[in-house]
């Protein structure tokens, strides 16, 4: 293929690229009010969303301190946003009508967008990211793929077909080379939303893995469900591990570490007549690469995180901004 050809090649997939983020944002940004009897313009969420907090215990809004005034309590937990930048695998769980769709909604509504984004920018600096929103329950074909690829094939194809549904035409082949494994290389977030929704601990285990895979291939991933679509699995089943180290733990490979470490001061020493000191050198170097691993690791690792209740700085902020949506109602 000529360069030229090659240039046109890339343009064509940056622009398949371009139509499919508008098309997310179409998706997943306005939101119907059905109490509003004068049928105005839908509301978008990006007009209305207030940060969301987590913590990893699950924290139940009837056994909140009732007493406290709303303008004198404190949000619980870690603000979602910093949680997703912290976490290359995260878990977001909640409780029935906790609002565990809502984050992943604003989070595609966040990087989609054209302006400016603190968050975008956080997670992968000025590159750009593109988004994978599998919704679990629209996914029949789940139980019969076997690896990650093929779930994403089946959701491309089931994707393509809604847009097109509503005039919004997707270049399926060339969204397709830009995920692929040895494509364009672009980074990318996979939303595995409803974890619960899946009829067995063998399927939701399966999901994980693929999950998993996604993390090992350098990608981000964020998985939602209820508390219970959570029970009875074994995080330690989902390492995302770099490649080439999936077999050993995180005590092997330190171990490892130590003993290369060690070995090699220990020859330095000998060379300059300065064994005990080298020795010593090297055990404080090899303490500090080993806690960079398992810091590394822990990254790569299955995180847990429970949506927190609103607290009086979120309700307020979200009253305030709800009056701001139509003139009349502005004070």
């Amino acid at each position: 293929m000529s360069k030229s050809n090659d240039v046109l090649e890339n343009n064509a997939r940056i622009s398949a690229r371009g139509d499919y983020t508008r098309w997310l944002l179409r998706r997943y940004d306005a939101l119907d009010i059905f109490e509003f009897e004068d049928d105005p313009p839908p509301v978008s969420l990006r007009d209305i969303f207030v940060p969301i907090y987590l913590s990893d215990e699950d924290t139940d809004d009837e056994k909140m301190d009732q007493e406290t005034p709303l303008h004198e309590e404190r949000a619980i937990g870690q603000n979602a946003w910093d949680c997703i930048v912290e976490h290359t695998f995260l878990a977001l769980s909640g409780r029935p009508g906790s609002g565990k769709t809502t984050p992943i909604k604003a989070l595609i509504i966040e990087l989609c967008g054209q302006g400016l984004s603190r968050l975008r920018e956080r997670l992968v600096s000025n590159q750009g990211i593109l988004l994978i929103p599998l919704i679990l329950r629209e996914l029949p074909e789940i139980e019969a793929v076997e690896t990650l690829d093929q779930l994403v094939a089946a959701w491309l194809e089931r994707e393509a077909d809604e847009a097109a549904h509503k005039d919004h035409p997707l270049d399926k082949l060339r969204l397709q080379q830009s995920i692929n494994p040895d494509g364009d290389n672009i980074p990318l977030l996979y939303l595995f939303d409803g974890l619960d929704k899946l009829g067995s601990n063998a399927l939701r285990e399966k999901v994980l893995l693929f999950a998993a895979e996604a993390v090992r291939r350098g990608h981000r991933v964020i998985v939602t469900g209820r508390p219970n679509g959570f029970q009875g699995l074994d995080f330690s089943k989902f390492p995302a591990l770099a490649g080439g180290i999936e077999t050993k733990t995180t005590e092997q490979i330190t171990t490892i570490s130590s003993l290369a470490f060690l070995l090699g001061g220990l020859a330095h020493g000998l060379w300059r007549g300065e064994v005990i000191d080298s020795i010593g050198k090297t055990l404080i170097l090899s303490q500090d690469m080993n806690g960079k691993i398992e810091q590394q690791l822990a990254k790569k690792q299955l995180q847990l995180r429970y949506l927190q209740p609103f607290a009086g700085p979120q309700i307020l902020q979200f009253i305030e901004t709800w009056y701001q949506l139509r003139n009349e109602w502005k004070r």
